[in-house]
């Protein structure tokens, strides 16, 4: 009763039939989140269809996994079954605003946010500049002020994890605290920095 079940638009189900009447379907979708184990999406709805190719449309949680099943009432013991990996959102660009610091601490502050979705943390990184800072974040190693390697790599200075961080937050660069696992080391005077803010996703 059901043949060749196939995903259209990544939310849209299609699939062939050979009756000509009506029939009705029962169609559920059962959708977790590998990173977030107590999350459920379940969908139970009833529809009747009598195109040939029917197309139904769901309305799909985001960067969720999904095994969703078909079956027709009068065949039940015939179902069909799909899984959709529904999309996962690109996280919008931070918004920057560069301030000039002279004779004090610098102050970095941002605003997180909830719908960005998965974010492990916040990592903010110093690296010594010379006359322009170059660097990929693949490239940032997060390793500690303490760890052997040329300060003009750069060192993690402060981690924040969402869980723990208000909505707003500011933090002084080389304030002698730690944050997270990571010693936010005082910076030297007549030295130029790069202060970059990575988030990490898993």
């Amino acid at each position: 009763p059901i043949q060749n079940l196939t995903l259209l638009n990544d939310s849209c189900l299609v699939w062939r039939r050979e009756s000509k009447s009506a029939e009705l379907y029962v169609i559920s979708a059962n959708g977790h989140r590998w990173h977030q184990k107590d999350f459920k999406h379940i969908l139970i709805f009833n529809v009747s269809i009598d195109e040939p190719h029917p197309v139904i449309c769901l309305e799909l949680q985001r960067e969720t996994n999904y095994t969703v099943k078909v079956m027709s009432v009068a065949y039940s013991q015939y179902t069909a079954q799909i899984n959709i990996l529904s999309p996962i959102s690109e996280p919008p660009h931070s918004k920057v605003k560069i301030v000039p610091v002279n004779s004090q601490l610098p102050k970095i502050s941002f605003q997180r946010s909830d719908k960005n979705g998965n974010i492990s943390s916040y990592q903010v990184f110093v690296m010594q500049s010379m006359s322009w800072c170059s660097f990929t974040c693949e490239s940032l190693e997060a390793v500690t002020y303490f760890s052997n390697i040329s300060k003009m790599q750069g060192y993690v200075t402060a981690e924040f994890f969402p869980g723990d961080t208000p909505e707003h937050l500011e933090l002084l660069v080389g304030d002698r605290q730690y944050y997270g696992d990571f010693y936010n080391a005082p910076l030297e005077r007549g030295k130029d920095y790069c202060v970059i803010l990575r988030t990490v996703s898993k």
